[in-house]
């Protein structure tokens, strides 16, 4: 019998070993977890930041490529236009 309460006890201090390194660890991947989602977050405000200066650029350009030379941008649109209505025909 004592060697039964002995393994019992030693069962009981093993559990609450077991849950210890179990909060910790869980505790330690909820860190990294927040770490990388915050380094994803730096990344994506900074790649996207990049980008609307890039379109940016690229509507200015376009509209001053329709401020100095009006007739081709219509006729780009005309062909477009075309060209995207006969591929929805089909």
């Amino acid at each position: 019998m004592a060697r039964r309460t002995g393994m019992q006890a030693e069962l009981d201090a093993l559990r609450k070993e077991l849950e210890e390194l179990r909060a910790a660890a869980t505790a330690k991947v909820g860190e990294a977890a927040a770490a990388a989602q915050e380094a994803v977050s730096d990344a994506v405000d900074e790649h996207g930041a990049e980008l609307k200066k890039a379109v940016d650029g690229y509507l200015e350009d376009a509209e001053d490529m329709m401020t100095d030379h009006p007739l081709l941008a219509v006729g780009g649109a005309l062909v477009i236009g075309i060209l995207i209505g006969r591929l929805t025909a089909r």
